[in-house]
């Protein structure tokens, strides 16, 4: 009864001063939605961060072709030092022992036809391990195999996007034309799911705007894309995580010793790029926290 009569006292008395219990639980209420936004801003960034660097591959090492200028290629070249290419594979292959699958991909530029404006597909030029490591589920035909690679087929996939722009034309079976070639569909891409990302070392393509064709093609969609046997992106996925720090330091190695030390490529390695992300987020989330802990004391000296 006595607790009664004293929470009755204090509704009362907040009746009385409404304008004050009001400004009291504004200051409260905002104090606290402080700190939840915030935390909230924290985690919803390293969620984000961590989905990229996942679509990366964990046990995977990325070696990536600089993208250099006419005066840059001269002086690479009068090192002997050609960018990536299909050597570097071959000796990757024979000389790293924990691989499960090495990936060359190469970007190709041509135009599609028929195209529009608005709509401008990626060319990738890959190889069959390309959807394996990638798990790529198709709605219609197959992905590329060896033989479209050894018999330098003709055939292309389609990513889901290519396919809905293309319309009946983007059928299994029908034919698109890369370039100066007719290129048949043997397969369409299901849609997956993509996202942009802000930070340029964490950059993933979206599949759904890619045109897949067989690596090493023989006919030549044109005669900058297949004259030489240069690629822009070599993957090297590892067994297991336990072997992934030998493997980049023996990765260095090789490319440092083919390319003649000549920094013409970027090795980017996701479980580094996880751990700095980690690193990264404590320190934001420390921040944040700061700030609106901060805020809640300001709020509550209000208050009082």
């Amino acid at each position: 009864m006595h607790i009664y009569r004293e929470l009755k006292k204090c509704f009362r008395l907040l009746l009385v001063h409404r304008l004050r219990s009001f400004l009291s639980t504004l200051g409260v209420l905002f104090g606290v939605v402080a700190m939840i936004t915030m935390l909230s801003i924290g985690e919803g960034a390293k969620q984000e961060t961590l989905e990229q660097i996942e679509q990366l591959g964990m046990n995977s090492i990325i070696v990536r072709q600089h993208a250099m200028s006419e005066e840059q290629r001269a002086q690479a070249l009068e090192q002997k030092s050609r960018g990536l290419t299909l050597q570097d594979v071959d000796i990757l292959q024979r000389n790293i022992p924990d691989l499960l699958h090495l990936v060359p991909l190469k970007v190709i530029e041509a135009t599609m036809t028929p195209s529009s404006n608005q709509f401008s597909p990626e060319i990738l030029a890959v190889t069959r391990a390309f959807g394996e490591t990638k798990g790529l589920q198709l709605s219609e035909g197959r992905f590329l195999c060896d033989l479209d690679q050894k018999e330098h087929r003709l055939t292309c996939v389609l990513g889901y996007d290519v396919a809905k722009n293309l319309g009946q034309e983007g059928r299994v079976g029908r034919a698109v034309q890369l370039g100066h070639l007719q290129y048949e569909i043997v397969g369409i891409l299901q849609s997956t799911e993509w996202r942009a990302s802000k930070n340029q070392t964490i950059t993933t393509r979206n599949l759904n705007k890619v045109i897949f064709i067989p690596l090493q093609s023989k006919n030549q969609i044109n005669q900058a894309s297949l004259a030489q046997d240069d690629l822009s992106e070599i993957v090297l996925h590892v067994r297991n995580a336990q072997s992934m720090e030998n493997t980049v330091k023996l990765t260095k190695k090789i490319l440092g010793k083919l390319h003649e030390g000549y920094d013409n490529y970027q090795i980017v390695i996701p479980q580094e790029l996880l751990q700095q992300a980690y690193r990264t987020q404590h320190t934001f989330n420390l921040v944040l926290g700061s700030i609106a802990g901060i805020s809640l004391i300001v709020g509550g000296i209000g208050i009082m």
